[in-house]
């Protein structure tokens, strides 16, 4: 999922309301598919990430992340495993777990989508496996879905400490979250000797476009960030992506971009967030004009108020017009992620996904069938000190619902943000039987931990508050300056990032036509020549329709525009697959036709 970042009065609400708090509180059978699984579920524990920020006209800056205890699954491909790809999902938010989500909704060897699993279940085998294709690893981001944080007996005590770990800059931005994921592929690969030469393809989801960008920049360019030449420098990270190199190549480092690529050389993005702050303006202008898909969604639903009487309405009173375009689909019932669909379409998806993934039984049945109990990090003794709210769990962890709240603009009157707090509280153990849930089975964790949340808010106003700051002075500042060009919302940084691993790796993209979220035009236009002057010719474009989904967008590159490369191709494409009845989720509701894309593209 992709979410609109915070305003500066936001920021500083958030900040307020968060402080306050604290004060208070010191997840029919398969038609052909094999029912065999053989699958597995486990943490690797990332320990803590020395890392720096630095740029030319700022002063360096060391950071120390916390340690973090990250979820993954994995499935063996249903025949020739060793010699077919990995594919590494990741969904995005930032804060939204890949176990509900990518793993969640048909690509996995289970399928809890709601619509294709029968009454009274809550998972059934998944004809649309992508075990067809290769070897699927499943990766919850830091502290979202399964994974955690871990702090110390003291620092759970300490209220200010809990709101620095998601405020300030060691835990959540872009790049150590990227690096932190990329430890775990490392480790994986490591660990799987079988597997440990074979392609490597991410799939990233929403926000992932940034995580996936991120993460393929640090292996393509690595000698780049190494010797300070890019904004993040990891030692540790460097030399655990040569000691990967080394296993795949035939001598040692360095190693080129071109050589890192021979592994790590595709990459599938769904509805990808990349640039933000063009995205978003590209698809506010857009919808304004006349004969929009607002328009289309207004006539469509026979509401009172057309589009352009609520558009006019809203700029007479100076609203944004981005919120506008939002309460405008709460309005006529529909669904931003997926218009098409009605208003509470994506979260019904969501909860029926986390009764799955919050079952004993089920959470077994969907991962390979182990005891969960032989889980290492999952028990209650084992997460004494595990952090993944700031707040105690118990105030406010049903996610969806303050991230969507925060969607739109904070309404004047505070009362009516107090009054939405309820709305904020529903406890994971309500969703389902309690005799089968996590909670019951394995025992009861601490007061800022939980087994399983599908949206964490905290990691959502982290990356939002974050830009490299390291107190709230600097954090509150920096709403208004960027300190090292990372920020979500205002860098072009993450394309930049995608341009230069296009040039080496191939890229499969979305257009999927009901999502507003991320407006499938803009995955174009965000990289238009006037934005990218040094990196891009110009672009070409044909699209895709109902009857032809496979079209292609081409950006064609400035000579010699690319450091660390021999050459700069003149151009690359990328595959951009149309999807006519899919939103945000592609997987959701286009299985079938997404993976037969993805298959035919693989194999070309």
């Amino acid at each position: 999922m992709s979410r609109n970042p915070l305003s500066q009065l936001a920021k500083l609400f958030i900040v307020a309301v968060m402080t306050w708090v604290l004060a208070f509180d010191r997840c029919a059978s398969a038609g052909g598919y094999s029912p065999t699984v053989k699958g597995k579920m486990d943490f690797y524990q990332i320990e803590p990430v020395d890392f720096s920020f630095h740029a030319s006209w700022r002063s360096t800056r060391s950071y120390k992340s916390a340690t973090n205890r990250l979820w993954y699954t994995y499935f063996q491909a249903d025949e020739n495993y060793a010699k077919k790809p990995l594919f590494v999902f990741l969904n995005g938010g930032p804060g939204c777990g890949t176990s509900m989500n990518l793993f969640a909704m048909n690509t996995a060897p289970y399928t809890l989508d709601r619509s294709r699993v029968p009454d009274g279940n809550l998972s059934e085998l998944n004809e649309y496996s992508w075990t067809t294709l290769g070897n699927l690893l499943y990766i919850d981001a830091p502290n979202t879905g399964f994974s955690y944080m871990v702090g110390t007996d003291e620092q759970l005590r300490d209220s200010d400490f809990r709101l620095t770990e998601f405020i300030f800059g060691d835990n959540y931005n872009a790049f150590i979250d990227a690096a932190q994921v990329l430890r775990v592929v490392l480790k994986f690969l490591e660990d799987n000797s079988e597997l440990r030469n074979n392609e490597v393809v991410f799939v990233g989801e929403s926000f992932s476009g940034v995580r996936v960008s991120t993460m393929l920049n640090m292996l393509l360019y690595y000698k780049q960030y190494a010797e300070g030449k890019k904004v993040y420098k990891d030692s540790a990270l460097t030399n655990l992506i040569e000691a990967q190199m080394l296993s795949v190549t035939s001598h040692k480092p360095p190693y080129s971009p071109a050589e890192v690529a021979t592994q790590f050389k595709k990459q599938i993005l769904i509805q990808p967030q990349i640039v933000d702050k063009y995205q978003h303006m590209d698809k506010v202008s857009a919808l304004q004009k006349r004969d929009s898909l607002m328009d289309k969604l207004g006539a469509d639903a026979k509401a009172e108020v057309s589009w352009r009487e609520f558009l006019a309405n809203a700029k007479k009173d100076k609203k944004d017009v981005a919120q506008t375009i939002l309460r405008y689909l709460l309005y006529i019932k529909r669904d931003p992620y997926n218009c098409q669909k009605d208003a509470d379409w994506t979260n019904n998806n969501e909860y029926s996904a986390m009764q799955a993934l919050n079952s004993m039984d089920e959470l077994s049945k969907i991962t390979g069938g182990g005891n969960l109990r032989d889980v290492r990090y999952l028990m209650p003794n084992e997460r004494k000190n595990a952090l993944r709210f700031s707040m105690n769990s118990k105030i406010p962890i049903y996610a969806s619902q303050i991230v969507n709240m925060l969607i739109f603009e904070l309404p004047d009157d505070t009362q009516t943000v107090i009054s939405m707090i309820p709305f904020w509280q529903k406890n994971l153990l309500d969703m389902d039987n309690p005799l089968k849930s996590l909670d019951y089975n394995l025992g009861a964790l601490n007061d800022f931990d939980s087994y399983l949340v599908g949206t964490n808010p905290y990691i959502y106003l982290g990356f939002c508050m974050n830009s490299g700051g390291n107190s709230l002075a600097e954090v509150l500042y920096d709403i208004r300056y960027d300190r090292y060009d990372i920020s979500l919302s205002d860098s072009a940084i993450y394309g930049t990032m995608f341009l230069e691993n296009l040039a080496l790796v191939d890229t499969f993209m979305t257009d999927a036509q009901n999502d507003i979220v991320v407006y499938a035009p803009t995955l174009v236009s965000q990289f238009d020549k006037g934005r990218f002057r040094k990196l891009v010719k110009s672009i070409d474009v044909a699209s895709g329709n109902q009857d032809a989904r496979a079209g292609r967008f081409t950006i064609k590159y400035k000579p010699n525009s690319i450091e660390g490369l021999d050459k700069t191709p003149a151009e690359r494409n990328v595959a951009w697959y149309f999807y006519a009845d899919s939103g945000h989720s592609v997987s959701s509701t286009q299985p079938k036709e997404f993976r037969d894309d993805v298959t035919n593209w693989i194999n070309k």
